[in-house]
Formats: structure tokens, C-alpha cells, sequence
């Protein structure tokens, strides 16, 4: 069987890329004897992407007038074709093809190929597709925080969400509450819906690693550590307030380290105000934001934490990527108490404090800073990595062969 994994629509931020990578690495596992032909369809550096790049911050300042907001010059941020190469170049049986730079290209790619299935696809492919496909739905966000979208985006993703619910076969989410929430929003459901198994496991890479960056970054104490872009939903005005709020139990022996892309075109001026915010609350030598760095080096970082913070009002999927990654390198992790994020597995490595509430953050944060925790070898966190990885590659080569027959 030819398997395709197209990854246009999910290369535009650092989230969309781990979850590809979760999907190519969880079938290449369960794969093991090599059955199935399996493709990677990664974006090209073409004329669309360029046209795309010296467009983008032109687009900023189109919408920040249409939509009365601050206007901040930001450079296309998207990942190149060879960053993309780089990062997916670990997995030995998936065949690298770069199409093009747009969704339709991967489409057409797939079609004159004659791939057997193509997944997961973020918009709904053309009637005339002729190709089985498999569609997939990352959160209802824009209905409980509509202040946070425009009108138009959220118009659009009504219309996005209701065609891929009433033209897919099959549709995969990332939580149970995602599907609850398009059984409940939507009507007139065709799909099957489809949960993944929460299955959060390390990269063998991330298991090698062994820098330590805290010099390099002038890291200097002990630190607590977020890796969420900084956009409104992620809410590091909780985590500031809290982490203040520990500093004055504690003592200031400690750091809160912010890994990210620091711009929300949604509220271009959040980023700012979160730094008066700092300085507000008399934290600001106390916060170190790194912005964008480099996954192996967040890893890096976060291998040498206390804990990792997720402070987030909304995800797609159990705790978001950054409780993935604690979780499989079995790092403590302080999450918000968000119906989504109950849907960890239990651990006693996972802490939850009540969302927006800063007090409940600190009360939290002291707890994990007092309690010794028992170190997982790599040997540990491999096997149960592998474990759960393949019991997800499975699910989805299962659901791949009903979507084919």
C-alpha cells in the first residue's frame, strides 16, 4: 500500500510540525517489517513560497487596518524546505518528496502518483479528488474564546470544520473533547470521528542528548520552563502572576524560562504588554524569554528544568505539545485543570492547578520545587515510549485500511 503523509497546513508553526512528526513516526514503528510504501510530502522553496514570504508582512499591515489593530512588522516565519529536511531526515522508511509549497500541489502530487490513501488532511480535498483521504480537525477554539478571532476567522472556520465533517470518510482529532465539541457544534455529521490514543513518547534523539545549555542561554537558577508560543490562548499572564506569586514564597532562587514565538497576529500587541506586566510585578529579571530556538535545544532545556508550566485556556489535544514532551521524557509537568488536559493519563509526575487562577499556579509550583523526584532512565522512557507509540501507529494503520476498503 502507497501511504501519503501530506504535511502542507501543519508546517506553519512548530506544533504543526511535532504532530506530523508523531504521525510519521507512530506508523514507521507499528510498520516494523517494512509492509507499506510510506511518503512524506514536505513543502518546496518555489515560487509560491517566496511570493508568500516577501507578501507576508504586507498582509500584516493589510488586516491590522481592515481590522482597526497595532501594527507590528513581522517577517515570514514559515520553515524552509530545508529545515524541513533536516528535521524529518531521522526516519529511515519514509521516502522525502517535495512537491511544492501549496496544498494543491501535494494533492496533485498524490494524485498523479497514485498513492492509496493520503492523511491527514487539514482542508477538505477537491470533489474530483479520487483518492481515499483521511481529514483531521485540531480544536473548536473560535467557540469558546470567539474575542480571540475576527468575524471573518471565525466564519471561516465554521465553513472549514462543517465541510470536512460532511465530506470526510474519516476524521481524526486529538482528544475526546474535540469530538464532543463537533458532535455539539456541528450537524449533519458524515464522518467518523476518530480519538488518537494520547501516546506521548520521546525522539531516540532526545534521549542522546546531553548538552547543557544553561550557560549558553545565561541561565543561572534552578528554572521552571514554558514552551508555548506566545499567543493570547496560552495565558503567561497566569504564569507571570504565579510565578510572581511563588517568588514571594520562596525567595528569588529561581527562573521561569519562556520558549516561543513571541508574535499573535491575533493581538499583535499581547507580547508587549506581557513584558509591562513583568515589570509590573517586579519579575522582569526573573523571566527569561528566548523566543524561537531550535527543538533539540527546547529539549535540551527542558531535560534541565524543575518543571514544565502549561498554563494554556484551550488545546486541540491532551495538555498540548509541550505536556507531550514532559511527559515522555518524564519530566514533572504543572498543566492547567482545562477539561482537555484531564485527559492526561494519570502519573505522579503530572500536577494540575486550576486554570487563570495564579494563587493555585504558585501553591502548585511550590509543591513540585520541594518533592524529589526519581530519575527515568533513558532505557524506561524508551521502552514505554515505544509502547505507546506503536499502539497509536496501529490505530492508524487500522483506520488507514478501512478508509482504503
Amino acid at each position: 500500500m502507497k501511504i501519503g503523509i501530506i504535511s502542507k497546513g501543519f508546517d506553519g508553526w512548530g506544533g504543526g510540525i511535532d504532530f506530523i512528526r508523531y504521525i510519521v513516526s507512530a506508523i514507521e514503528v507499528a510498520d516494523e517489517k517494512n509492509q507499506h510504501e510510506k511518503y512524506l510530502l514536505l513543502a518546496k522553496n518555489d515560487w509560491h513560497f517566496y511570493a508568500k514570504k516577501l507578501s507576508y508582512p504586507f498582509r500584516g499591515l493589510a488586516n491590522s487596518i481592515r481590522y482597526e489593530k497595532t501594527f507590528k512588522w513581522q517577517p515570514f516565519r514559515g520553515f524552509d524546505e530545508n529545515y524541513l529536511k533536516h528535521t524529518f531526515q531521522d526516519f529511515q522508511s519514509f521516502t522525502l518528496d517535495f512537491p511544492g509549497h501549496s496544498y494543491h500541489s501535494h494533492l496533485e502530487y498524490s494524485r498523479k502518483n497514485k498513492f492509496d490513501i493520503l492523511l491527514p488532511c487539514i482542508l477538505p480535498p477537491s470533489n474530483n479528488f479520487n483518492l481515499p483521504w483521511i481529514g483531521y480537525l485540531y480544536d473548536f477554539q473560535h467557540k469558546y474564546f470567539p474575542e480571540f478571532f475576527t468575524e471573518r476567522e471565525i466564519a471561516r472556520r465554521d465553513h472549514a470544520f462543517t465541510q470536512m465533517l460532511q465530506q470526510a470518510d474519516h476524521v481524526i482529532v486529538n482528544a475526546n473533547a474535540v469530538k464532543q465539541d463537533a458532535e455539539k457544534f456541528v450537524s449533519d455529521i458524515r464522518a467518523k470521528i476518530h480519538v488518537l490514543p494520547f501516546s506521548p513518547s520521546p525522539m531516540p534523539i532526545w534521549l542522546s542528548e546531553s548538552r547543557d545549555l544553561r550557560l549558553h542561554y545565561a541561565i543561572e537558577k534552578p528554572y521552571f520552563i514554558i514552551s508555548n508560543q506566545f499567543w493570547i490562548h496560552k495565558d503567561h499572564i497566569t504564569a507571570f502572576k504565579g510565578f510572581a506569586e511563588f517568588l514571594e514564597i520562596v525567595g528569588k532562587e529561581f527562573l521561569l524560562v519562556c520558549t516561543g514565538e513571541t508574535y499573535d497576529f491575533r493581538v499583535p500587541e499581547y507580547f508587549e504588554k506581557l513584558l509591562d506586566l513583568a515589570i509590573e510585578l517586579g519579575i522582569k529579571d526573573d523571566v527569561k524569554i528566548l523566543g524561537h530556538i531550535s527543538k533539540i535545544d527546547q529539549i535540551a532545556l527542558l531535560k534541565n528544568s524543575i518543571a514544565v508550566i502549561q498554563p494554556t485556556l484551550f488545546e486541540g489535544g491532551p495538555g498540548g505539545g509541550a505536556s507531550y514532551d514532559a511527559i515522555s521524557l518524564g519530566k514533572p509537568l504543572i498543566v492547567s485543570d482545562i477539561e482537555v488536559n484531564r485527559e492526561i493519563d494519570k502519573d505522579e509526575r503530572v500536577f494540575f492547578f486550576k486554570a487563570k487562577n495564579a494563587e493555585s499556579l504558585a501553591y502548585t509550583m511550590t509543591k513540585v520545587a520541594k518533592t524529589n523526584f526519581t530519575t527515568l532512565t533513558n532505557q524506561e522512557l524508551n521502552s514505554r515510549g515505544l509502547a505507546k507509540k506503536k499502539l497509536c501507529g496501529e490505530f492508524l494503520l487500522s483506520l488507514i485500511q478501512q478508509s482504503v476498503s
